[in-house]
């Protein structure tokens, strides 16, 4: 028996996550690192340093938006290095930015503890199958 290879996506070529990584599905991720990283900014038309998440057992990170930067000082406080090895939920939330629809990547708060993860996210994507 032969195991057919995936369809190659375009997602699959991406420097960074994205919204269609998830494929409409949130799931549940832990940060293995916080790093400054230099990002061409389209507001700004110039590169800038820009925090960049990485999550355990992916090759790419998440560079943070304001809103998600906003969101994980109040989920763990102001202390960068607060977020390592927490647990969060990330979903591509569908918006209208600027009159072009958007696909943004949020951030949520999760369960810290693997038992009730397991029962809140059997919707959930697995997160092997997202950007490995």
């Amino acid at each position: 028996m032969t195991t057919e290879a995936p369809e190659p996506k375009w997602s699959d070529f991406a420097k960074y996550l994205t919204g269609p990584h998830l494929d409409g599905k949130a799931i549940v991720v832990t940060i293995s690192a916080v790093v400054g990283e230099e990002i061409y900014s389209k507001q700004l038309k110039q590169k800038r340093i820009c925090p960049v998440v990485y999550f355990e057992g992916k090759k790419i990170g998440l560079p943070l938006s304001d809103v998600n930067q906003i969101a994980l000082c109040r989920m763990f406080g102001n202390n960068m290095k607060n977020v390592v090895g927490k647990r969060v939920k990330l979903k591509a939330i569908p918006m209208r930015v600027g009159g072009e629809d958007k696909l943004p990547i949020r951030i949520f708060d999760a369960p810290q503890e693997s038992r009730e993860i397991d029962n809140q996210t059997n919707s959930a994507k697995s997160v092997e199958d997202v950007a490995k």
